[in-house]
């Protein structure tokens, strides 16, 4: 992984289908729920920078599907 290129990617992707879901809710569950996943999100980030010899990028997928599974039953309720 060389540079920034793919985490400014994987933000701008996972962007993108949070808010296609979210857009639905109401106002006060959006913002829950949103400041939810940028904890969420940021303490991956926080673990990933300070991991030294661990398998950061399988920690990250696992947050990854976690939060994507989270957003897309959340998304998807009414459904």
């Amino acid at each position: 992984m060389g540079g920034t290129g793919v985490i400014d990617h994987f933000l701008e992707v996972f962007t993108r289908y949070i808010d296609s879901g979210f857009g639905l809710l109401s106002g006060e569950v959006a913002f829950i729920a949103t400041t939810l996943i940028v904890i969420d999100v940021t303490l991956a980030a926080l673990f990933w920078s300070w991991g030294a010899d661990d398998d950061i990028m399988a920690r990250l997928v696992k947050k990854t599907l976690f939060v994507g599974v989270f957003a897309y039953i959340i998304g998807n309720w009414n459904n």
